[in-house]
């Protein structure tokens, strides 16, 4: 079964509720969010700057953990009951796994376990990751897409199968040709010698020498 509620809904929540942005509220969420109302501090607040020029709106840390208890409580509840519908509930020896952001929310395991009487822990990928892995990686946010490329993988392998590649997805690189430079020592394969054009003194000087040639013959 699909269940489209997810962090999304409770960051629209948060966002209806105390009349801020999305963004603000999907900060405050991640920041100062909490599960149990009951325990959040009722004496802290947090300040949201207006908007438009309007006066910082204060939000207190209950009212804020109240809006993501009552979402959190539809959730919980409309899973845990898809799974007693399926029959396998009894198989759940070792309870739930939540992945995404929204599974770091303080005291989500704690919620949960008081909501259902089962064991819960966050799904982190570390497991799945090579050992020289970015640390950011290792976060309940990729958890689903790392598993589903491991299962993709699984599912290639055991059926032999391959994946075609997109060129304009994934383009091929381009064989470059290097062209060497010859050394600069190197002789050139092709020579070709000028001839130096005769200057005004030495045509003097073959005439000259051409006519004491001559008067020498004669002699």
């Amino acid at each position: 079964a699909v269940i489209p509620f997810g962090g999304n809904a409770i960051t629209e929540d948060i966002k209806k509720g105390c009349a801020i942005l999305q963004r603000q509220a999907e900060q405050l969420k991640i920041q100062f969010g909490s599960t149990f109302g009951d325990l959040a501090d009722p004496d802290k607040v947090v300040s949201i700057s207006g908007i438009a020029g309007r006066e910082p709106r204060e939000i207190s840390f209950r009212n804020l953990a109240y809006i993501i208890q009552s979402r959190m409580e539809e959730i919980i509840d409309k899973v845990y009951y898809e799974i007693e519908r399926s029959g396998v509930i009894d198989r759940l020896s070792a309870g739930f796994v939540f992945t995404g952001g929204g599974a770091l929310i303080r005291h989500l395991p704690q919620f949960v376990k008081f909501r259902t009487g089962m064991d819960v822990r966050i799904g982190f990928p570390s497991e799945h990751l090579v050992a020289n892995t970015p640390a950011e990686y290792n976060h309940p946010i990729y958890s689903t897409a790392i598993g589903l490329l491991i299962k993709g993988y699984e599912y290639l392998k055991n059926n032999n199968e391959t994946i075609a590649v997109n060129p304009l997805v994934f383009p091929q690189p381009v064989e470059q040709k290097s062209v060497q430079e010859p050394a600069k020592d190197a002789t050139p394969l092709v020579t070709s010698e000028t001839k130096k054009k005769p200057s005004l003194l030495d045509s003097v000087r073959r005439t000259f020498s051409e006519l004491f040639d001559d008067e020498d013959t004669k002699m």
